[in-house]
């Protein structure tokens, strides 16, 4: 560890003298009081993680960026200190056309918590955090490229090598592969696409064909519907595809009062017509999938002044009448610095998507977030 950091440093050192980069660390602490399995059950500890974001910036011709993440749970002996590499990769254009080779993330479809048209890393479970400004952050090694096909269209055509087994290197019918296409049709955005999934990503998901096709569009609100089907990698079973199928869809959209007071408002669903709609079948698939028929995001923000927001958020399950609900405040109390506050709390009985009886079904965090 000691080596590592230390390499780190010579190399943030490095950097800025043979090119123009951008050196941005974001981090976050965090006071929580959590309940761990029931009321009578609360623990306490303290938390913090870290972004450390190298961005090249100057050259037109070429993006790059390396991000690592850090973080810690508070332990004395320091042995929870974990780095990890969540982005390496660069972005050459050649002409009109780009390509990407690296870590990052290739995200298809449209959706904030729910995608069906994210067929590389899936965007169904229901275990996500609620606080995060962004739902979905999973990246993996990979190399595509994309090919203007006129305004505000493109091709893309990606590839993603299986995961290495310690030190074997994966076979080629681990890797995965695939294409999509999105162009645009007077105020609405089409997009569709098919992935060959030999293996996991980012350990999600299962191999399999896939295919999605999704629609955007910005009027009269911003809205946008996804739907996807997944078939075996050797047949087109009629019951791999049934039990797949999902269809996501929703809309957003941001009121602007007075000089600085903002509403935001989100909604959002998942619905997968195969699968269950009745509340006496118990989940069997654990938090990490969306084993019922139906769920719903809805979120609110209200920004009184241009350094105060209040959000809402809440993960729904209306089949057994369950939820997970964030309630968070933030205040920017200097340019650098901004106060964190969230509670969450989830309802429901026992047996349920979400109820109290479950790690982390009722929780109070307090931190703050300083970027230097």
């Amino acid at each position: 560890m000691k080596r590592f950091l230390t390499t780190l440093f010579l190399v943030s050192l490095a950097l800025p003298l043979s090119a123009e980069v951008r050196l941005s660390v974001d981090t976050e602490f965090y006071n929580t009081f959590t309940t761990l399995s029931g009321l009578d059950d609360w623990r306490y500890f303290l938390s913090g993680a870290a972004g450390l974001t190298f961005q090249n910036m100057g050259s037109r011709v070429v993006r790059g960026e390396l991000t690592l993440e850090f973080a810690g749970t508070g332990d004395p002996s320091g042995q929870s200190f974990s780095p990890t590499l969540k982005r390496l990769y660069i972005r050459p254009s050649f002409g009109d056309v780009l390509i990407s080779v690296g870590k990052t993330r290739s995200t298809w479809g449209a959706g904030f918590a729910f995608n069906a048209g994210d067929v590389i890393f899936g965007s169904d479970s229901v275990d996500f955090d609620t606080r995060a400004a962004d739902a979905r952050t999973e990246t993996a090694w990979l190399t595509n490229v994309e090919i203007p096909l006129g305004n505000f269209s493109f091709l893309e055509i990606i590839a993603l090598p299986g995961n290495r087994g310690g030190e074997e290197i994966p076979a080629m019918d681990k890797a995965s592969a695939g294409a999509r296409i999105s162009f645009e049709v007077g105020n609405f955005n089409i997009q569709t696409g098919y992935l060959y999934r030999g293996d996991l990503i980012a350990n999600l998901g299962s191999r399999g064909q896939r295919a999605y096709l999704s629609l955007e569009g910005i009027y009269p609100i911003n809205w946008h519907f996804s739907s996807s089907a997944t078939t075996g990698l050797g047949d087109l079973s009629t019951e791999t595809i049934k039990e797949s199928c999902m269809i996501t869809g929703g809309a957003f959209y941001d009121h602007t009062a007075g000089y600085d007071m903002k509403l935001s408002w989100r909604m959002e669903f998942l619905v997968k017509p195969f699968a269950s709609f009745e509340p006496d079948v118990v989940p069997v698939a654990g938090d990490h999938d969306a084993a019922y028929g139906l769920y719903l995001y809805p979120a609110i923000s209200f920004l009184p002044r241009g350094n105060l927001v209040f959000s809402l958020s809440s993960v729904i399950s209306p089949v057994d009448l369950s939820a997970n609900t964030t309630l968070g405040v933030s205040w920017n109390i200097y340019e650098e610095l901004t106060l964190l506050g969230y509670y969450s709390v989830q309802s429901g009985e026992s047996g349920d998507v979400f109820n109290l009886d479950k790690p982390v079904g009722m929780s109070c965090a307090l931190g703050a977030r300083y970027l230097y």
